[in-house]
């Protein structure tokens, strides 16, 4: 069994540790600290001693700060995208990452840690707001050779996303239903990846006496 440390009076990164808070269910304590910018926050020893938490938050907010101060953009939509990007690539808590990241799908070394390098492409590339970008190649990277920017329809109906329903013989995607009905394609496709075929998918549980057009 291992001998209890108080970390109290200890510095870690920026912050100093004042005192205990708690005691968590699953034996790990839980201290108060004192940051460099003056502000008290808690933080559980793990993190401390890791280095996960290396402030009360000042820190990252700085490294943003300095980021967008390199670039000047850092509020410029492209910036999102970007960010979005890395995150279903590299962060295996994103909703997302299954279909990305945990396929191998990666980004470009000359984007990945370049914003400015990844706006000047988009660009220079079609890039207009309320377009998204699209991997031509569905099973390739995200590069400048395999990368475009589409409208919103487009990406809903193209081989990355094609979730195809036959209702009375015809064979439409999720998108195109959901247009024909006035119902969210995205909607629409999730029912399917649930099991759903047919009118259950497009209307869900009230498909009873709906009817398509011919």
């Amino acid at each position: 069994m291992t001998n209890f440390i108080n970390l109290k009076g200890q510095k870690f990164n920026r912050l100093l540790v004042i005192d205990i808070y708690d005691k968590k269910k699953s034996g790990s304590y839980r201290y108060i600290c004192k940051c460099n910018c003056g502000k008290d926050t808690i933080v559980e020893s793990s993190k401390l001693k890791s280095g996960w938490t290396k402030s009360c938050g000042c820190l990252q907010k700085e490294i943003v700060s300095a980021k967008g101060t390199k670039h000047k953009l850092c509020n410029h939509k492209l910036y999102g995208v970007f960010n979005s990007m890395k995150e279903r690539c590299y962060n295996k808590k994103n909703i997302r990452f299954k279909n990305y990241g945990n396929r191998g799908i990666i980004i470009c070394d000359e984007w990945r840690n370049d914003f400015k390098s990844f706006y000047d492409w988009a660009i220079a590339n079609g890039y207009k707001e309320g377009l998204q970008i699209d991997r031509i190649d569905v099973n390739g990277n995200y590069e400048s050779s395999n990368c475009r920017f589409i409208s919103f329809k487009e990406n809903m109906n193209n081989t990355t996303r094609n979730v195809f329903i036959e209702v009375n013989g015809i064979k439409k995607t999720a998108a195109q239903w959901g247009e024909e009905v006035n119902i969210n394609g995205i909607a629409i496709a999730q029912r399917v990846r649930e099991g759903k075929t047919g009118l259950e998918a497009i209307y869900g549980t009230k498909y009873k006496n709906k009817c398509l057009k011919k």
